[in-house]
């Protein structure tokens, strides 16, 4: 959401960013296995990072391995007392905490309110509280909104912009989405020949609001975490990238259905892009650059843009989070009963059963970097995720081996429901052999006969039309026919979307516990 330049955050941020690189200072690192660790961060920096026994990866680049930065801070003769260090530091925490706030409260004051500026709508942040806000959207305004194609859409409107980058690439037949602003931002920068490979590694709903009466729009703040390839004059280089994108709609405005939340037209009348004429399509004569009918990107903020690829570093560090709290929704119970009643063919045994079969899919899939036999069971956003992973390894003639993998525990924590899709988000609690090894079958990294334990969080969802139980069956959900599924995600002997959810439970995300929020 774009913000008032009066609000404190970028002064603040000189004055903490001492304090947050000594708060980051330690070992971590990101699993091998699949879906493990994915903290697409590429550095120890990073919060949503996983650590490992055995080899470890992060999106866009190398994570540290144990002692990196853990060890003990020892000063020599030369060096600055502890005691100074602390000194400073308790100092900057006075000045971030109490002497910046206050300022900034005196000058607002001198220079008044700025009465004529446009309202803000109200964000309310963190992934719980914006997730509340769009069931808000959708219970008070918006009955066919739904978070999971909310978020198809922002994967494919990322993956739209940044192509659109390229030279020659006409960026402003996207205003419809992507206000002046926005393309700018994206546009800053060298213009490349191509912009090829475009990942979404992690993706966040950080803030949404707007819902009060006052408020003409609602509003949301998205963070992506991603990689891809730039090319200019027949050099390639993969960029690691955070961004914050601000979006906005009008309260009027309706959500697409799942077939057409991925087709950029004319917000208006569906007309194609290339009818726009400025901000009017010369179809339905309508200006549709204002968010009136479709979410509208108003800013786009680069946090980080490096050249990287996927590095692994080799490092026997201990799993983090496995020993948390489970993250139980608190409507949990209330959520459960009504999806029952919607389903009373729910059975949880046949549920796990399903889960059981994902996952040793996933495992034989992984290790023996046979990645398209688990198409049938993964969304196709996963899909494409963890298949740049696969591919990673692949080029540094490495393959990562889970063996031996069995689940010893599912927990059910949250369940979510609207028109298109039901979500059931599990924690899983896991075992398995978690090594690495070279094309040449040297052992790199890991144990060949010590497992490991993990838990992770995982997301299935399925068609809310769906009305029947899981299936453990190795066969098309719509024909029976054994399952050969093409990169489309289809049964290649009916043709139907098997990997859309529209038959049985299929795994959209997988979160670890240490950066779970619920």
């Amino acid at each position: 959401m774009r913000r008032s330049a009066r609000q404190p955050r970028s002064i603040l941020r000189p004055l903490l960013a001492p304090l947050l690189a000594l708060a980051l200072l330690g070992p971590t690192g990101a699993l091998g296995r699949p879906g493990g660790g994915n903290s697409y961060s590429g550095s120890s920096h990073s919060s949503s990072s996983r650590s490992s026994g055995s080899f470890s990866h992060s999106f866009g680049g190398g994570s540290y391995g144990s002692g990196s930065f853990g060890g003990p801070m020892v000063f020599g003769d030369g060096d600055i007392p502890t005691w100074l260090i602390l000194l400073g530091l308790a100092a900057l925490v006075v000045i971030a905490l109490v002497v910046v706030p206050r300022y900034l409260e005196w000058q607002r004051q001198q220079q008044g309110d700025g009465g004529d500026e446009e309202p803000i709508p109200r964000m309310d942040g963190g992934t719980p509280a914006a997730r509340r806000e769009l069931a808000r959207l959708r219970e008070e305004l918006d009955p066919d909104f739904s978070l999971v194609l909310f978020q198809d859409f922002l994967y494919a409107l990322f993956a739209e912009a940044h192509q659109a980058r390229a030279r020659g690439a006409r960026m402003d037949q996207l205003a419809p989405y992507l206000a002046e602003q926005a393309r700018q931002a994206l546009r800053a920068g060298t213009q490349p020949d191509e912009v090829k490979g475009v990942i979404v590694g992690a993706l966040r709903v950080e803030a949404a609001g707007g819902m009060e009466a006052e408020s003409a729009q609602v509003a949301a703040d998205v963070v992506f975490e991603s990689n891809y390839t730039e090319v200019l004059s027949g050099q390639e280089r993969t960029l690691y990238a955070v961004e914050r994108w601000s979006l906005v709609r009008g309260k009027q405005a309706r959500s697409r259905p799942p077939e057409k939340v991925r087709a950029f037209t004319c917000p208006s009348c569906g007309a194609p892009l290339s009818a726009l004429r400025g901000s009017t399509c010369s179809y339905c004569q309508r200006v549709v650059d204002t968010g009136e009918f479709d979410w509208l990107v108003t800013n786009v903020e680069v946090m980080t843009l490096e050249p990287r690829g996927a590095l692994f570093s080799q490092g026997e560090v201990e799993e983090v989070g496995t020993e948390l709290p489970t993250v139980v929704d608190g409507d949990l119970n209330a959520r459960m009963q009504a999806f029952q009643q919607r389903d009373p063919s729910f059975d949880w045994e046949r549920l796990q059963a399903r889960v059981g079969l994902v996952f040793g899919e996933l495992q034989e899939a992984w290790s023996n970097r046979e990645w398209t036999r688990a198409r049938p069971y993964v969304s196709d956003r996963l899909f494409q995720s963890l298949s740049w992973w696969m591919d990673a390894y692949k080029r540094d003639r490495l393959r990562n081996v889970t063996e031996g993998g069995r689940i010893t525990g599912i927990e059910l924590c949250r369940v979510d429901s609207d028109r298109w899709y039901d979500a059931l988000t599990i924690r899983v609690h896991a075992s398995s052999l978690d090594y690495t090894i070279g094309d040449d079958g040297r052992l790199r990294a890991g144990s060949r006969t010590a497992p490991r334990e993990y838990t992770e969080y995982w997301t299935l969802i399925r068609g809310a039309q769906v009305k029947r139980a899981a299936s453990a069956d190795k066969s098309c959900p719509k024909c029976g026919a054994p399952l050969e599924i093409d990169m489309a995600g289809s049964c290649e002997y009916c043709q139907a979307r098997v990997t859309s959810g529209e038959f049985d439970w299929v795994l959209s995300m997988i979160e670890q516990d240490e950066s779970y929020q619920g």
